[in-house]
């Protein structure tokens, strides 16, 4: 134990070493002694990497009060233009969002379980660095996907550095971290490289290390090392199959990983039955837009609130997160159900925010036909929930249908009040999907992924608020 003038100045010495690594990064830009890539990735692996072991060392209380404090200091230095992308020259806030993790990891980790703030620290620290390095010295194939630019040769750094610091694990006891087969190893580092793949505007400082806290804590007694294989060779099926795209293929992979690799697998029925019905409608002869391969976004704006809402439900077992998350999906199938079946032989469409005809297919408007599938599907997920969930009763089978079909006129709403429209030259309201100025209706912010997330976040919460009552 550390004495409180010990610790005063470990925490002095601590503040000094993340002060000399802002320091020397910066003068090192301003010197063009390393290009300016090179210098914020210094300060990126430096001022991470001190901050990753001060857990150990700095009263989790203290470190709260110097995080909290540094958040809107941070925050501010952004906003008057100190950090900023050196390639598209926008302000970048990836400081600022590592900042709020490492909060929220030290409130909940710190005082019990530092390690799992250590690890995704320093995997966010050497791996994300070391992978814009590489690619940015060594990177040749740009991944086509990518809207940062990434490459297969910085993504391979990636998962190389992950592995490695993953795999000190087992020689380092004092940091008294679980013990990691190369099963878990490999599951992990596979995951975190896929979402650093997939992440742009410095937002993989979220996911990264809220990714690594969540597979650090499940349990991985029941799982099958055989279904890490088997997730991704669905998912080139899928794109083989021109259902997905390349990244969607990798985000797909992403939550396939979330539901199969769990102590609870029977969960994967719930977006397996979403996907297959929904790639089965979409391929469907009478649909205006043959093209119907799902992107990243559109994986996640339909899937990625279940998952969290599933993650949480394996973490804590309590089932109000289980009905949540199939809630979710219920509002999902729901929604593409009553789209698809409404474009084909919905009839006429009209437009919930003034009740007159609509063209076919613009987000809001809504048919008979549509709107009845959408309610007999959303019944489907939930007498499916009550027949393999055996904790579920008839009561959290009509809350997840009920939720499936609110959900489905939620989005129905933001579609048509809120959403990017433009006005044809007809003089009708469209869905905005290229760029048009001035907007005849809405925010150019909410296309039709940014509207199905926001409907999947508030159908599981309301999903959440309905199963607390019972």
């Amino acid at each position: 134990m550390f004495t409180f003038n010990q610790k005063f100045l470990l925490e002095f010495i601590l503040a000094g070493v993340v002060l000399t690594f802002v320091l020397l990064a910066e003068a090192l830009k301003r010197t063009g002694i390393v290009h300016p890539v090179f210098a914020r990735k210094i300060l990126h692996i430096g001022a991470i990497s001190v901050s990753s072991v001060s857990v150990y060392f700095i009263h989790h209380e203290t470190l709260l009060w110097i995080i909290g404090i540094c958040i809107p200091l941070l925050l501010g230095t952004v906003l008057l233009g100190f950090f900023k992308n050196e390639e598209s020259g926008r302000r970048s806030f990836g400081i600022v969002y590592f900042a709020i993790v490492f909060f929220v990891l030290t409130f909940l980790f710190a005082r019990e379980a530092p390690h799992l703030v250590y690890y995704p620290l320093m995997i966010l620290a050497w791996s994300d660095g070391m992978a814009t390095v590489v690619g940015y010295r060594r990177g040749n194939q740009v991944l086509p996907f990518s809207r940062d630019s990434k490459t297969i040769e910085g993504s391979l750094a990636f998962f190389i550095v992950t592995s490695l610091v993953l795999g000190l694990s087992a020689i380092m006891p004092m940091l008294e971290a679980p013990e990691l087969s190369f099963f878990e190893i490999l599951l992990i580092t596979l995951f975190l490289s896929i979402v650093e793949m997939l992440s742009f505007r410095s937002l993989d400082n979220i996911w990264v290390p809220a990714a690594a806290v969540y597979w650090l804590m499940i349990d991985f007694t029941e799982v099958k090392a055989l279904f890490i294989f088997i997730i991704p060779f669905l998912a080139y099926l899928a794109f083989w199959k021109k259902t997905l795209t390349p990244d969607g293929a990798f985000g797909a992979a992403l939550l396939g990983w979330v539901f199969l690799l769990n102590p609870e697998p029977i969960i994967v029925v719930f977006p397996a039955t979403f996907f297959l019905i929904g790639s089965i409608l979409s391929k469907l002869p009478g649909h205006v837009d043959e093209s119907s391969n799902r992107d990243s976004v559109q994986v996640f704006s339909n899937g990625l609130v279940p998952a969290i809402c599933f993650m949480l439900y394996f973490l804590m077992d309590e089932n109000v997160f289980l009905i949540a998350g199939i809630s979710g999906f219920a509002f999902a199938l729901s929604d593409t159900s009553s789209s698809e079946i409404g474009v084909r032989m919905g009839g006429k469409h009209f437009s919930l925010s003034n009740g007159k005809p609509s063209p076919n297919g613009v987000s809001g408007a809504i048919t008979f036909a549509g709107s009845f599938a959408g309610v007999l599907f959303s019944f489907l997920l939930g007498i499916l929930a009550y027949l393999i969930i055996s904790e579920f009763g008839w009561i959290e089978s009509i809350i997840i249908t009920f939720v499936g079909i609110m959900g489905n006129v939620v989005d129905s709403l933001i579609g048509s009040f809120f959403q990017a429209k433009c006005q044809s030259t007809e003089g009708e309201l469209i869905d905005a999907e290229t760029d048009c100025s001035p907007l005849a209706r809405g925010y150019k912010w909410i296309d039709n992924s940014m509207t199905n997330l926001l409907s999947s976040i508030i159908s599981c919460m309301l999903g959440l608020f309905l199963a607390a009552l019972i």
